[in-house]
């Protein structure tokens, strides 16, 4: 009998009876692999099922995905066109002719990754198959009236099931060496009743033969001895702290309480009170050494907004100050500004035909909004453009969307194959959507294929991070592309030069960039790329390969557009918490997917960096260049502390204050120098893949106050967690928002999530979740200390106790013996 999520199996839904073949309702627990299903609207799906059929006409649906991933804006999924069709008369849409269907589902044994599906449909011909097609558990089908779908994925195979691995448990470092403490005492026992046996069996043994008036011997003097050791272990027993477990159970299911409870951590805008989601580790939070956080969404407001752009090498600076610092601009809770001169460019037929609509053409069509009109979604007939609506699936693309808006170019219909954008001076364009390969963290870029309908014309638009735009340039098909001004060789477009200077400022202002590109294509040209890509997809041994080279096949000989800049504004109190972690010895690493000039301008607005700090930039392009610079700098590190060995002699210490590792167990080190390490991705992936470089990467890191590691990708995030956890043996903490960091709080001993604009498998994964980074300062520094000081000085006193205890039964044990 299946008893697992027993209010969820006995829900019920509508699946296709196996010998009726007619719809009827049956529980949850009876759906079974291969049966059909309709979902209702705001009905929750009851399987991983393949969307076959739509009320839409488009064959589209609508989910909402927050029981998995906590994001609230709606998802889009499509049906397998090749099933679509089989679907009768509008009037008669809920009909599906299941007689009709004919055909064999592949598709990948089960597992936990979300965002994952591939397999194809053996039909007539192979027809492909990708998670865009499917519906996963407990997701909840929204405006659209009804869909139907073939169970592949069912109970336990269930995605939402394999994500759920039960309650955590970890065990805190206090924990762990109490266990060592009693071991000891354990030993300690047996020693002091193996003595006493011993002595009373060679005491019995002397005594044999011996008429000793007040010793009558009734056994032989090793029965004797045996008898005596166990009668010790009773006596004894006292050493052993059996109440100490229980007691720091009660003391931890306590503090929980307390730290709940704080309103200190509570955050009133959202009202999101503080969380501890793991109930036996409190007290490790006193022991933290170092801190591990995100940037965007964790020390940012993950709220963007438009703030500039360059097109065609033209800066559009919308009323922002180059000449200015991050902490200077326009605030974020300021409406976007039109920028005059932009709004100009637009007037012009020459600039808007050549490269300015192409601009705002690219943010319209490439993305994956979700349109509505007045709270109800639109998935039908265009809408007015003042009536629409958009649902983002991040702040960057609600961030463009709402600028391209705001310029007169507003995207009014989409479908997974069509949509329609108003222009501010051609009127409404309709395109078909030919092709849509979504965002990545490999490719760091989205594209898609779309034909105009009254020209025909097929334009291939991209839009991704500046580092895999400018590789991808007609002009630098030749190599990977040098940022930070190398891009200026003999044969570079002065437009690309002067794009890239733009972005050189916006990052330096703090803001999030973003690259912009397009490229015709011929039909001839299109068609032989999309055959190579189905083959991909339907390919079995190294699909993930083939589909990566495939799209690098049309993701090239681009023409840059331009570049913009989004502001996402710092949160509240980070400063302040940084610097209170820093004074208590904390060492904080923040480890974020940004371009290293925006993530040190957020790092010098963030007090992470200084400006009397020296700041030392790795950015190695091979291991022989990597390990030469750490090298390098190992020896000025060494020879600056050899100099300050010296002149500190007859002084005082620098920083007299310990930090909270040092206090709590941890040896007193040198203090750091006035350092920054700054690393990038590919620094840090070849430094993981050598020992000798990581040994040497820690030696540096552990004499600088702050370490910023930029073009990070979620896995090297993690093994650079495991790196300073292993090696250096310290507490770690690690703290973000995103699905991205979830691999990081899982590595970390302690893991804290913070519930922002990305959903919740952060804080799902974490041990405590909050709303704010600058929490963080309260929960280690006053909770962490009196979580660790409580349980650490009742442990003393109840060891101290049961010592106390043990020489009290000694001394009644000689003293009767003596009497």
């Amino acid at each position: 009998m299946q008893i697992y999520l027993y209010n969820a199996c006995n829900k019920r839904t509508r699946a296709c009876g196996r010998e009726t073949r007619s719809f009827e309702v049956v529980q949850w627990k009876d759906v079974r692999l291969g049966d059909f299903v309709e979902v209702l609207c705001d009905a929750q799906i009851p399987a991983d099922i393949l969307l076959l059929q739509s009320s839409d006409t488009g064959g589209v649906c609508y989910i909402e995905t927050a029981t998995l991933d906590g994001e609230t804006n709606l998802k889009q999924r499509q049906a397998v066109l090749q099933t679509h069709q089989h679907q009768s008369t509008a009037e008669d849409v809920g009909f599906f002719e299941l007689d009709a269907l004919h055909g064999e589902v592949y598709c990948e044994q089960p597992h936990e990754k979300i965002y994952e599906f591939n397999g194809y449909i053996a039909a007539e011909e192979h027809v492909p198959i990708t998670r865009s097609n499917l519906l996963l558990r407990s997701c909840v089908l929204r405006n659209t009236a009804s869909v139907i779908g073939l169970v592949v994925y069912a109970g336990h195979e269930t995605k939402a099931f394999l994500n759920n691995s039960g309650p955590r448990y970890k065990r805190s470092q206090l924990e762990k060496d109490i266990n060592i403490d009693v071991i000891a005492q354990v030993v300690i026992l047996i020693a002091l009743c193996l003595i006493g046996a011993i002595g009373n069996g060679v005491w019995s043994d002397m005594q044999v033969g011996v008429n000793t008036p007040y010793f009558i011997q009734r056994f032989s003097p090793a029965t004797s001895g045996f008898i005596t050791f166990w009668s010790f272990i009773i006596l004894l027993q006292v050493i052993i702290p059996i109440s100490l477990y229980v007691s720091m159970e009660i003391v931890k299911f306590a503090q929980v309480y307390f730290i709940n409870w704080d309103i200190s951590m509570y955050h009133k805008a959202t009202d999101t009170p503080f969380q501890c989601r793991a109930l036996n580790i409190n007290e490790d939070l006193g022991q933290i050494a170092y801190v591990f956080s995100d940037k965007t969404g964790t020390l940012t407001e993950n709220d963007m907004v438009f703030r500039c752009c360059s097109i065609g090498g033209v800066n559009y600076a919308h009323s922002v100050n180059f000449g200015s610092t991050a902490e200077s601009q326009v605030s974020l809770k300021a409406p976007l500004v039109v920028d005059n001169a932009l709004s100009d460019a637009l007037l012009d037929p020459s600039t808007r035909m050549d490269c300015v609509e192409d601009f705002f053409l690219n943010i319209a069509l490439c993305n994956t909004v979700v349109i509505a009109s007045k709270g109800t979604h639109h998935t039908l007939d265009t809408i007015l453009p003042e009536d629409v609506v958009y649902e983002a699936e991040s702040p960057d693309e609600a961030a463009l969307i709402e600028a391209a808006r705001a310029y007169g170019y507003i995207l009014t219909a989409k479908s997974q194959h069509s949509a329609t954008v108003h222009t501010p001076h051609r009127g409404p364009i309709r395109f078909k959507i030919l092709k849509t390969l979504e965002f990545d963290s490999v490719r760091k870029c989205m594209s898609v294929v779309v034909q105009e309908v009254d020209t025909n014309r097929l334009v291939l638009y991209s839009k991704g991070a500046d580092s895999t735009i400018y590789r991808n340039l007609s002009r630098h098909q030749s190599g990977l592309p040098l940022l930070s001004g190398q891009h200026k060789m003999a044969d570079s477009d002065p437009k690309e030069i002067v794009t890239e200077q733009h972005l050189s400022m916006y990052s330096r202002l703090g803001l999030r960039t973003l690259c912009l590109a397009k490229r015709v294509i011929s039909k001839e040209e299109y068609q032989k790329w999309l055959h190579s890509y189905t083959q991909a997809q339907l390919s079995v041994v190294n699909k993930e390969d083939l589909l990566s080279e495939s799209v690098r096949g049309i993701e090239r000989q681009l023409e840059l557009l331009g570049a913009t800049g989004i502001e996402d504004r710092l949160q509240d109190g980070v400063p302040e918490t940084i610097e209170g972690l820093r004074i208590a010895g904390v060492n904080v690493w923040v480890l974020t997917g940004d371009k290293q000039e925006t993530a040190i301008s957020v790092g010098h607005s963030s007090k992470l960096l200084s400006v009397d700090m020296d700041i030392m930039v790795l950015n190695a392009t091979s291991q022989e260049s990597c390990m030469e610079m750490l090298m390098s700098r190992r020896e000025e590190i060494n020879q600056q502390l050899a100099s300050h060995s010296r002149s500190s002699v007859q002084s005082s210490p620098r920083h007299p204050l310990l930090s909270l590792h040092s206090v709590l167990g941890g040896s007193v080190s040198a203090p750091p120098l006035n350092r920054a390490l700054v690393l990038d991705g590919l620094t840090i992936e070849h430094i993981l893949s050598h020992k000798a470089m990581r040994a040497t990467l820690l030696e540096i890191a552990k004499h600088c106050r702050s370490v910023l590691c930029c073009r990070v990708t979620p896995l090297q995030k993690a093994e650079v967690v495991r790196l300073v956890k292993e090696d250096l043996g310290v507490m770690t903490l690690a703290v973000g928002d995103g699905a991205n960091d979830v691999s990081m709080i899982q590595t970390a001993n302690v893991g804290v999530g913070v519930a922002g604009r990305e959903g919740n498998q952060a804080v799902i994964a974490s041990d405590f979740s909050m709303a704010r980074f600058r929490f963080l300062e309260r929960l280690l520094l006053v909770h962490g200390h009196w979580c660790y000081s409580r349980l650490a000085n009742m442990m003393l006193y109840i060891f101290y106790k049961n010592v106390v205890s043990l020489s009290r039964v000694l001394e009644g044990v000689i003293v009767r013996k003596e009497m």
